[in-house]
């Protein structure tokens, strides 16, 4: 309809006397001119073009915080889930974590780090067991054995991290070092709830793209990679400015 018009609109003038260009010579003559901005006008254009795609971001990014703080609960309020540090704490970390991950291993200094700096603080431990059977063993060992010692978990996750897990037997090694009883633990293990509560984890890690281990979820943001105490505590501690603004 508008190509019609506009067809309309140049025969039009033409009636008047005035000399005018065809409809396709138009065409050409504004792609043209379009074409010689474009060529004269980088600048500009790269702009323009910077401008929109930083809209694009931030639109991103906004939509993708609300997603993360529709799951929040989730993250953070699932009573089975490993925790360390104040269970009253106003700003929670969530971690994506697997045993087997040498970054995980890496990281584990550093959430000590940023515990002992800050006692406000919690962080929550999403078992995502994405390296292997090994890594599956040591997760399901470890949402068991927090149902069994919550108050010890610490120090197992300790251990689990400076060991070197290659066998069941060096998880139960570990167990019964910290005083429960090795067989109470085999019982435990296959029952479904705990795989149950595996896949749940591994579903969460794909809704939010989460693809690897480390991964921090802090306020409404994911944090791919691992990531340093004071980079940890900077963002906390923009958490809980965010949270009293």
């Amino acid at each position: 309809m508008k190509l019609t018009l506009l067809k309309y609109a140049i025969a039009g003038v033409a009636t008047l006397g005035f000399a005018v260009l065809g409809y396709s010579q138009l065409e050409g003559y504004v792609d043209t001119r379009i074409q010689h901005y474009l060529e004269t006008n980088p600048a500009e254009v790269y702009t323009a073009t910077s401008k929109g795609i930083d809209l694009l971001k931030e639109a991103e990014k906004v939509a993708k915080g609300k997603f993360v703080n529709s799951l929040k609960g989730t993250l953070e309020q699932d009573n089975s889930d490993p925790f360390l540090g104040n269970p009253d704490a106003d700003v929670t970390v969530v971690m994506f974590s697997d045993y087997n991950c040498g970054y995980c291993k890496k990281s584990h200094p550093t959430l000590q780090t940023a515990l002992n700096a800050d006692r406000n603080l919690r962080i929550v431990i999403k078992e995502f067991p994405i390296l292997g059977p090994m890594s599956q063993m040591a997760a399901a060992a470890s949402v068991v054995f927090y149902h069994l010692a919550p108050e010890k978990f610490g120090v197992f996750q300790d251990q689990m991290f400076a060991s070197h897990l290659s066998s069941q037997q060096d998880i139960l090694s570990i167990v019964e070092s910290l005083g429960i009883d090795p067989n109470v633990f085999l019982n435990e293990l296959p029952k479904p709830y705990y795989a149950q509560k595996l896949g749940e984890n591994l579903s969460l890690g794909e809704k939010l793209q989460i693809n690897g281990t480390p991964a921090f979820v802090i306020n409404g943001e994911v944090y791919p990679g691992a990531i340093s105490s004071e980079e940890l505590l900077k963002i906390v501690s923009q958490a809980r400015h965010d949270a009293t603004s």
